[in-house]
């Protein structure tokens, strides 16, 4: 297939986003049955902000504000059971949630000491589980790193008796136990090329033979040796994705709390929905989502509980289009090329 020519990305609106208002619950309802690729949603966190106006007559209607983690997490199950509905058997859903302390605004949680962790993220995760979905990996949104490794910012915080929090769970949830996975589309570029051209192989180590070595000497010395053909014939080598993703908070002017980056869900979007393909977020929020899975050639669904939103996500489209641009992307067939390595 030959690509289209490559073109800056344009900051123009799109049809291919339908806009759902109102309580997610009812309004993934009008939704048919398997009609949708993939999900990636951001939940609002626990106990921690309102994103509606106190006076709004939807305000009864948030999730994110119940009195206790258990009504918080049932809220969610039966928001993702809809979720499950919509999705195609081989459908794919990414979570993106945070964590939550018990505080003043969280009070008489049973069994939840005053300061403790409440463990929002894996509590979703297993409900979720018992509700049938398959639980298939949890990945580390790393958004900053300490140490050698350092990088990125995180928002500052002033406690003085523990780490300042720096990454957030994605877990990934599929409908059936087979399902739509591109690991292609975001496979990594291997760095470490010395090794293939290093005689410190398995079989001249002197542990050989351990049982903690996942494949022997030989095997390995194969896998190099056709390494150094590929490279040869001008190949670049590819690997896996990991589970660990060192995405940077961008500076947003969307007058929001929660926005994402659009680097985060990219990998998502073209690992977990085919070209063409419809992505569905149930917490649309600036529309990050959606706005990211249209650039990439995929059609969306944004429900948001506030009618702002539209507003929200018109900015946030124009935003991410101009960030892109500044680091030197272009897109040619649903595909972005990057100039430099971002995530």
């Amino acid at each position: 297939m030959k690509l289209m020519e490559v073109r800056k990305l344009q900051p123009q609106m799109t049809n291919n986003i339908q806009m759902l208002i109102g309580d997610v619950r009812e309004t993934l309802k009008t939704v048919p049955d398997n009609s949708v690729n993939c999900c990636i949603s951001s939940p609002p966190y626990y106990g921690l902000r309102s994103y509606v106006p106190d006076t709004a007559e939807y305000k009864c209607d948030e999730i994110g504000i119940e009195e206790t983690p258990e009504e918080f997490i049932s809220n969610l199950v039966k928001v993702y059971q809809e979720v499950k509905r919509v999705l195609t058997d081989d459908g794919t859903c990414f979570i993106n949630i945070g964590d939550s302390y018990c505080n003043h605004k969280t009070p008489n949680i049973p069994g939840v000491k005053e300061t403790d962790l409440i463990g929002i993220p894996w509590l979703l995760a297993f409900a979720l589980r018992a509700d049938g979905w398959y639980l298939r990996q949890d990945i580390i949104w790393a958004k900053a790193c300490s140490g050698v490794y350092s990088g990125g910012s995180v928002m500052p915080e002033s406690t003085k008796s523990r780490f300042c929090r720096s990454h957030e769970y994605i877990f990934m949830l599929t409908k059936s136990p087979k399902y739509f996975f591109n690991i292609d589309a975001v496979s990594e570029k291997v760095e470490a090329i010395n090794r293939i051209y290093s005689n410190n192989n398995m079989e001249n180590r002197k542990g050989k033979g351990d049982e903690q070595f996942a494949i022997n000497g030989k095997s390995q010395d194969a896998w190099y040796a056709k390494a150094r053909e590929r490279i040869a014939a001008g190949e670049e080598l590819k690997r896996n994705r990991r589970s660990v993703w060192t995405v940077q908070i961008r500076p947003s002017k969307v007058s929001h709390y929660a926005t994402y980056p659009s680097e985060l869900v990219e990998p998502c979007i073209l690992a977990g929905c085919p070209e063409n393909g419809v992505v569905l977020d149930p917490f649309g929020g600036t529309g990050t989502t959606a706005v990211t899975a249209t650039i990439l050639g995929r059609n969306a669904i944004h429900c948001d509980l506030d009618p702002r939103t539209a507003e929200y996500i018109a900015a946030r489209r124009i935003e991410i289009i101009k960030q892109r641009n500044s680091d030197g992307e272009t897109i040619s067939n649903g595909k972005i090329a990057k100039a430099r390595k971002l995530f």
